[in-house]
Parts: structure tokens; C-alpha cells; sequence
């Protein structure tokens, strides 16, 4: 276990909530993921220079991320590969448009996916 580095940071959310990054020092390959999150400084910090940012977008609301946010966040901290999760339903690859213009790879989650990492 000794070849991944794992860091966190709190998020901005209702509750207690905290973004993790996980560097493979082997390989150099990083991934962070955002937990619940309205935008914030900390998940940019902690994602900044991330190959993947796995990034919440469940909406409009005070306590979560847009699409556009997250594709906002990702290009903020450098990451070239956005994997939005916790989405309302009915999202579709149609709601990407605008994210693509920011950050070029960004895919719809999946239940139990895999990130390629």
C-alpha cells in the first residue's frame, strides 16, 4: 500500500462531508473525488493537477454543484477528465455541452463504474 498517497480536505456542504485524492506514486496516476459539494477553494486545491476529478453535480441547490460548476472546478484546478456523479435524474450526454467547452473529456457517471485508474 506503501505506492498510494491519500489526502483530503473538508467540502461545503449542509453536513460534514470531505473530498479525497489518491496518488499513485508508482505510476504517477491521481484521482480526486469531491463528495458533496457547493464549488468551493478546498476541491480545487486538493484536485490541482489531478488526472480525474470525480465531482458531484446534483443540482441547483445551495448544498451541491451544477454540471457547469463542476466542468468550472475541474478547469480551475487543471484536471483534463471530469466524471460527474450524484446527478439528478434524467441527465443526459446532451447536458455536457457547455462543461466540454471547459474541461474536453467529461462523462456521466455510472453505479459502480470504473475511472480507469
Amino acid at each position: 500500500m506503501d505506492e498510494l498517497a491519500f489526502s483530503s480536505s473538508p467540502t461545503e456542504h449542509g453536513v460534514p462531508c470531505v473530498a479525497v485524492r489518491v496518488d499513485n506514486r508508482r505510476t504517477g496516476a491521481s484521482i480526486c473525488y469531491s463528495s458533496d459539494t457547493r464549488p468551493c477553494e478546498s476541491v480545487i486545491r486538493l484536485s490541482t493537477g489531478c488526472d480525474i476529478l470525480v465531482h458531484e453535480a446534483g443540482g441547483d441547490n445551495p448544498v451541491h454543484t451544477t454540471i457547469d460548476q463542476a466542468a468550472e472546478v475541474a478547469h480551475r484546478a487543471g484536471c483534463p477528465r471530469l466524471i460527474l456523479v450524484h446527478l439528478p435524474e434524467g441527465r443526459t450526454e446532451a447536458d455536457l455541452v457547455n462543461a466540454r467547452k471547459l474541461v474536453g473529456d467529461v462523462s456521466l457517471g455510472e453505479e459502480m463504474g470504473s475511472v480507469g485508474f
